[in-house]
Formats: structure tokens, sequence, C-alpha cells
């Protein structure tokens, strides 16, 4: 932090040396430039931050660093409405999404895991040549053939073809489908 302080004190104390700076320097001056913009105006910064000064009446008041929703709480606005479901779904989807975030978590340590060798091998080269480029990483981790999770996004890895040639009809002709839920399995405690 004080290092990017210090580099927006120096851009903007002493611009014409900044001017004759090589370009990887200016580079680096630019990133910390936008790192003290970015520690000036954030939120969760309540000694430096900007945000608590401007605070007023009609915005929420700022939280404690430790108390900073990472998804803002919409359904808590006044104006928007709840979905109207029974607590029933309501629990069943909950426990729908829980399940899924723990798999992706499961899977993605997994993936980190199998892949412990590549951290090791640029943290080695970190020590030796101090920094790297994207390219250079990117490179690095090509040539050791890394483990890569499925691209769930990927439109190639949903069959979207079907058997019966009339199923386009079938589709248009019907304007709501029905939503197949069933009941999770409860977890043995």
């Amino acid at each position: 932090m004080q290092i990017a302080v210090d580099g927006v004190r120096f851009t903007y104390t002493e611009p014409f040396l900044a001017m004759h700076c090589a370009i990887a320097v200016l580079t680096i001056m630019c990133k910390q430039i936008q790192i003290a913009r970015e520690i000036a105006i954030s939120h969760a910064s309540p000694r430096l931050g900007l945000y608590p000064m401007l605070w007023k009446d009609k915005f929420d008041p700022p939280l404690p660093p430790d108390e900073v929703d990472l998804i803002p709480k919409n359904w808590d606005k006044p104006g928007n409405r709840i979905a109207n479901m029974t607590m029933e779904l309501s629990e069943m989807f909950t426990r729908e999404v829980t399940r899924y975030v723990d798999e992706a978590e499961d899977e993605a340590m997994w993936a980190l895991s199998m892949n412990r060798h590549i951290l090791d091998r640029v943290a080695s080269e970190l020590l030796e040549r101090i920094s790297m480029n994207g390219e250079e990483v990117g490179v690095l981790i090509k040539s050791m053939n890394p483990v890569m999770l499925p691209d769930y996004m990927d439109p190639r890895l949903y069959e979207t073809s079907s058997s019966d040639p009339n199923e386009h009809r079938y589709k248009s002709a019907t304007r709501f489908e029905e939503l197949d839920i069933w009941q999770a399995a409860f977890p043995a405690c």
C-alpha cells in the first residue's frame, strides 16, 4: 500500500521525470496509480476510503471491512418483490445451490492439487527472475501439461440434436414447460 501511494506521489510531483522513464517503469507506475486509486475509493477501507467521508443519508451506511457483503442483498431494498415460493421449494433450491457450490469448490481444489508442480515451477522462476509477464507464465503453464477443468459453457460439450425430427414443432406448440423438482436426500447427521 505504501508503494502504491508513493508511486502516486512520485508520478504527480515529477511528471517530466516520469515521461523520460522506460516503458516498463511507466507501466509499473500506472499500475501503482490504479491500485492507489482503488484503495482510496474502496468502501472496505475505513481509514483510507473516501466512501465513508462522502456518505449521506440517502445512501446505505458503509460496513466495516469484516462485514462487507460479497453479494449485495438486493432483496432487502424497498420496491423489490420476493419470488412467491413455498418454504419447501425455497429449502430445496437452497440445498441444491449449496451442493453445487460445494462440488465446484471440491473440483477446483482437486485441480489445484493436481497442478501443484506448475505452481512450484512458477514460484521458482519468480525467485530466479524477480518478474514475469503474463505471456511467459502462459507459455510455462502450457509446456507443463496442466490438468484442466471442463468448460461447462462450451456448447460442444452438450448434445443439442435430437432423434425426433418433429421436436421443434412440439417445443413451439407449448409455451410453458413444467419444472421437474424432486426432494433432495437429507444429510445423515
